[in-house]
């Protein structure tokens, strides 16, 4: 195990006082093999005492800087970071009147699992002489990354300019399973939508959201938001014919493809609808899918598979689709893939990623 104490200019540096301070470091590796540490979840928060397991009970005045070991002594992160993955806050304290310097933490969701993780906060208080260090594990959070549905169809579209029912029904199939894993399902949807049909198609299903249009930047990342928002949702690509994205929309969408990982790491989910000729319309996705424009027009041929059964996507025969997927595995596209469509009971039309 790994402990770091730095002396401080001005500090305890007399021989004496450093036999002090071997003694008392000393007591704390034996304090420390017995302790239980705060338990910080991979991609979650956690609020602890620090001074709890620190080397003396002083009045504390708390630095700007701290860093974070790993178990085994690698610093993963600083108050140098000009962008940082783990995020660390304190508040100073006073131990003599049963107060200690708290500290929160929050952990990236790929931090690595393991014990003896160490939080080093400088002191300014140069007569204590050194930091406060201490110990933390890393543990498995337990959640799932979210789901993802992609199509080929047009939901949008059909379910709002024909009124067609199936494409309502469809489409609520594919929120139903995007929603699945994030943390509060029940959570109303993020839709980027230039135009107003993928809004109008959840205004029809009951389905609560609040509307970007795509095309006017690239989306801030405090938008990708588990706490605000169980799936994000985006709208047919304008080539499909009478839909609302333009390049534009899928260009600042793509731009944002960082904020989309973070979202689906958190256990959001993410549904996209047709991409048609817009071969770069699904760059945003964290997980890569190959789409191909339908040369013909499409309206009948769909089945449901027996793991689309499951999950409840059904087919849609009826309307004109737009494109269709390569098979899970080829063609650069992910494996995780699973088909819940497919047209002439091979090309997937539906596909799902669940989240790992």
């Amino acid at each position: 195990m790994k402990t770091q104490y730095r002396m401080r200019p001005g500090g305890m540096t007399s021989p004496l006082c450093r036999c002090l301070c071997i003694l008392l470091l000393a007591c704390s590796v034996v304090c420390h093999a017995q302790a239980t540490h705060p338990q910080v979840p991979q991609g979650g928060t956690k609020t602890f005492s620090a001074v709890n397991n620190a080397p003396f009970g002083e009045q504390i005045s708390m630095g700007p800087f701290y860093e974070i070991l790993d178990p085994q002594g690698n610093e993963v992160a600083s108050s140098y970071d000009s962008n940082p993955r783990w995020i660390v806050s304190y508040v100073a304290g006073s131990p003599r009147s049963g107060t200690g310097v708290t500290a929160t933490v929050t952990a990236p969701t790929d931090a690595a699992v393991g014990v003896n993780y160490i939080l080093e906060i400088q002191t300014a208080n140069y007569d204590i002489g050194q930091d406060i260090a201490t110990y933390f594990d890393v543990v498995a959070s337990g959640r799932k990354t979210g789901n993802i549905v992609v199509t080929g169809h047009d939901d949008d579209y059909h379910a709002t300019r024909e009124m067609d029912a199936n494409a309502a029904t469809h489409a609520q199939g594919i929120v139903n399973v995007a929603r699945q894993n994030a943390p509060n399902p029940s959570l109303k949807v993020l839709i980027f939508d230039h135009g107003t049909e993928l809004a109008s198609l959840l205004t029809q299903k009951g389905i609560a959201y609040d509307r970007i249009d795509p095309d006017a930047g690239m989306p801030s990342a405090s938008l990708f938001d588990t706490s605000q928002y169980s799936a994000i949702g985006v709208a047919s690509d304008v080539s499909a014919g009478g839909t609302d994205n333009t390049t534009t929309s899928s260009s600042n969408l793509a731009a944002a493809k960082a904020s989309f990982q973070t979202f689906h790491n958190a256990g959001g989910g993410i549904f996209a609808l047709a991409a048609a000729y817009n071969t770069h319309y699904y760059d945003f996705l964290p997980v890569v899918v190959a789409a191909y424009p339908f040369s013909v027009t499409v309206t009948s041929g769909f089945s449901q598979t027996s793991f689309g059964a499951s999950v409840g996507i059904p087919a849609l025969n009826g309307d004109i689709t737009h494109d269709y997927f390569a098979t899970p595995g080829t063609s650069g596209e992910d494996a995780g893939w699973q088909a819940a469509e497919v047209y002439q009971n091979t090309s997937p039309e539906t596909l799902v990623y669940l989240g790992q």
